[in-house]
């Protein structure tokens, strides 16, 4: 083989490598850009870097849309030395020396400099010569350092202040690369009705790290936030600041007092409109008395004689007990190991029981209801579903006595929000529903709203003759019983009041200069169409033994519920409700199209029948809201009186009509009237105001 043969087989072999590796490098790309795997994870890291670049912690919201807490930004405004200068517009003229070390600085950072010392000037006040000899004297310092970062200002700006300031003739032509001037985001979280408002509740961020400091909806919904996503609570914000004053304004007066918790909920759907919060109540040394503990989550320990409701219930339920009977309410299963001699007659029926609140009353009763037997008695309370599938917090140390201290409230450990879940549900025909705290999400990517509905627990507590029985015993709790200070309400109270021996170590009971005690009464109101379901508990500190006798929940925490079911009646419930319970406003609402007013149903609980999408006329007859559609033609006047403006310019300027209008409210007067025929381009003018005056 002649040398010539070899150099072209080589040459053949290189050439047809080179076309191989090509062919290799093209395969590689074209999979690459049509592998979905990859592609989904490019999308992904985008996504983040977005996120990271763009981060706005989502807001928490009221359940009527204020907001409670908001991310709001701030910025650092920094420059980085590094960035070079292009040559094309660098003039070397001028040379300064600081130390001995020349250093050059070229005429487009000089006049940056100037440029960007005018902007702040004008935006944050202040000298731009000052700003400008600050630039310049960092620039000279950096260059000897060969580079560096530095932030210009001390403080922060805001969002507004940083459009201003790169709004800057140089800043907005060059950018961030070329001039070295950029921002980086180091922002907080504000709460607007105060750090303390709904706090335990909401919870808080550490401003560094970002990492939740406390439990609360800003450490349960952290990843939603931190992508962005609104959280929109049940809280409603003026009960919420009813319902921390009152506790704060009676802790503050009674000095017996250490802490404790007051929860509002929504009878109907669950939904936790106020939850205050107020010291620690295992802290035997706590004097901090803002909302900084969840007591009514957490504070799970005996809630006392409002549990004898849910004896009364299950006993009951049993069909071996009447209201009527008798029971022995001084001697507890006719011996001396549990004696109330003087508190009480020697026989009391059923309902003066737990009127009055007895002790061995309970205990007699719920003794021959279960026949005895605790572990039935047990076994019907896991049943009623108040802390899930069982009570992880009962004593299971099951002695003589069990019966009669569980059925009083004692040996068993429940949170108030437990008791207020059992009450909510007397209060809501049976059907026991999980508490509420947050209605739904709006999602940051897709304005989506997501909603959370309500989640029943128990679909029926007990049958409806037992469910009447006891809601009457509760109304005579408090018109003739341990809670009469508030009888006499003109929309009606019904509850039962708990006092109870804290047992923080978990010993005997025994009162003494080191127990505390706790009291609660736990209701709802209106009494006989209840709206809304309260827990009222209170944490004493060590007490005296004066102090101990004189301490109960008809005097701390009974008063209290009064004066919370009076504010928020007074606020919402006093135009709706007459004594009886009898409604005697209906809402005025304007009429719409039918998509619209479904909503408004939705919204505010209303019973409006909508049987088209179209637009609607909603009248009221026999004190009820009934609908009928509004005919829409071409070229025939419609009817847009007793529509708000919005929707009245919407469906006449669709129909080709100008709209002149005077007045505020709803359209009560139009011209031309419903009915006649128009002109395209024709001018309708509407007057608005009060049709009810």
């Amino acid at each position: 083989m002649s040398k010539t043969d070899k150099i072209y087989i080589l040459t053949s072999c290189i050439y047809c490598g080179f076309i191989a590796f090509a062919i290799y490098c093209l395969y590689f790309a074209v999979s690459t850009l049509t592998d979905n795997d990859l592609r989904e994870k490019e999308a992904q890291a985008r996504k983040k870097i977005d996120r990271e670049e763009n981060f706005r912690r989502g807001d928490i919201l009221s359940c009527d849309g204020q907001a409670i807490a908001v991310y709001f930004p701030e910025y650092i405004l920094y420059t980085d030395f590094n960035i070079g200068v292009k040559s094309g517009r660098t003039i070397n003229t001028r040379r300064v020396s600081p130390d001995g070390n020349p250093v050059q600085l070229d005429t487009f950072r000089i006049s940056l400099y100037r440029d960007l010392s005018e902007s702040l000037s004008k935006t944050l006040g202040g000298s731009a010569a000052g700003y400008y000899r600050g630039l310049y004297d960092s620039r000279i310092k950096a260059e000897n350092k060969n580079g560096g970062t530095k932030n210009i200002l001390k403080d922060k700006i805001d969002i507004f202040q940083r459009t201003a300031i790169f709004s800057s003739p140089y800043l907005k032509e060059w950018g961030k690369n070329k001039t070295g001037i950029y921002t980086r985001e180091a922002g907080e979280r504000r709460y607007l009705f105060g750090k303390n408002f709904a706090h335990s509740a909401v919870g808080s961020v550490n401003e560094n790290s970002g990492d939740s400091k406390v439990s609360g909806i800003e450490y349960l919904y952290d990843r939603e936030l931190k992508n962005g996503d609104n959280i929109v609570t049940t809280i409603d914000t003026r009960m919420q600041d009813i319902c921390e004053a009152v506790l704060q304004n009676k802790i503050s007066e009674d000095k017996r007092l250490i802490g404790g918790t007051i929860v509002v909920m929504d009878v109907a759907t669950g939904d936790i409109k106020a939850i205050a919060n107020s010291g620690m109540y295992s802290d035997e040394n706590f004097s901090d008395t803002r909302d900084i503990y969840n007591n009514a989550m957490k504070a799970t320990i005996e809630p006392g004689s409002t549990f004898k409701t849910v004896s009364l219930m299950l006993a009951l339920e049993t069909g071996k007990i009447s209201l009527s009977e008798k029971f022995n309410s001084k001697i507890w299963r006719e011996s001396k190991t549990w004696s109330e001699e003087n508190r009480f007659d020697s026989l009391l029926s059923v309902s003066r029981i737990i009127e009055q609140s007895s002790n061995t009353g309970t205990g007699n009763m719920v003794d021959k209801a279960f026949s005895r037997n605790v572990n039935k008695f047990i076994e019907a309370i896991k049943k009623l579903g108040i802390t899930g599938d069982t009570l992880s917090y009962i004593n299971t140390k099951l002695g003589r006595e069990s019966m009669l201290r569980i059925s009083h409230g004692y040996q068993i450990k429940l949170a108030p929000i437990h008791i207020l879940t059992f009450y909510n549900a007397i209060a809501n025909s049976g059907v026991m529903l999980r508490p509420r705290l947050v209605r739904g999400l709006i999602r940051h990517n897709t304005e989506k709203i997501e909603v959370f509905d309500p989640e029943i627990i128990n679909g029926s507590i007990c049958s409806k003759t037992t469910l009447d029985t006891v809601r009457m015993v509760l109304s005579r709790v408090v018109g003739q019983g341990s809670a009469q200070q508030i009888a006499g309400r003109p929309y009606g109270i019904a509850g039962k009041t708990g006092t109870a021996l804290m047992n923080l170590t978990g010993g005997k009971y025994e009162r003494n200069e080191l127990s505390r005690e706790l009291s609660s009464f736990c209701g709802y109101f209106p009494e006989k169409k209840p709206k809304y379901s309260c827990i009222v508990t209170l944490y004493s500190r060590f007490l005296s033994k004066k102090e101990r006798e004189s301490f109960s929940a008809s005097s701390t925490a009974v008063p209290v519920f009064g004066k919370i079911a009076d504010k928020i009646y007074a606020l919402y419930l006093e135009k709706n409700f007459m004594p009886d319970g009898n409604t005697l406003n209906i809402p005025a609402v304007k009429n719409a199209r039918g998509e619209n007013l479904s909503a408004i149903s939705r919204k505010l609980g209303l019973d409006i029948p909508v049987d088209s999408e179209g637009w609607l006329k909603v009248e009221e007859v026999n004190s009820k809201l009934q609908t009928s559609e509004i005919p829409v033609k071409n070229g025939i006047m419609p009817d847009v009186t007793g529509m708000g403006l919005r929707d009245a310019v919407f469906l006449l300027e669709n129909k080709g009509l100008r709209v002149s209008y005077s007045g505020t409210g709803a359209v009560i007067k139009q011209s031309p009237e419903k009915g006649v025929p128009y002109n395209p381009s024709q001018r309708i003018y509407l007057e608005l105001g009060d049709e009810n005056k």
